[in-house]
């Protein structure tokens, strides 16, 4: 019996008393026990960024072509194909 259960045994939940405080000695052996450890969290493998742009993904007009720069400050232009909706990328 662990001392949380035994001071629970001591006390009924029924004459419980939320103003009794610990002696040092009941706080010291809450204290002292050992605790459970949380087991790692097995992770997934983080994905990349998709090669391109979704074709839902909305560029602005640029001489005709609607243009977008993919993901935002990566350097890597696209332009999307208005016939088939699919983005290309801008060499």
């Amino acid at each position: 019996m662990n001392t949380i259960e035994a001071i629970y045994k001591r006390r009924s939940v029924k004459h419980f008393d939320a103003t009794h405080k610990l002696t040092q000695e009941e706080e010291n052996k809450l204290f002292d026990e050992p605790y459970n450890t949380v087991s790692a969290v097995a992770t997934a493998p983080v994905s990349s960024a998709p090669s391109s742009p979704p074709p839902n993904h909305q560029g602005y007009m640029q001489d005709g072509y609607e243009v977008s720069e993919y993901p935002a400050g990566s350097g890597k232009w696209w332009w999307k194909d208005a016939q088939s909706g699919t983005w290309s990328e801008w060499k």
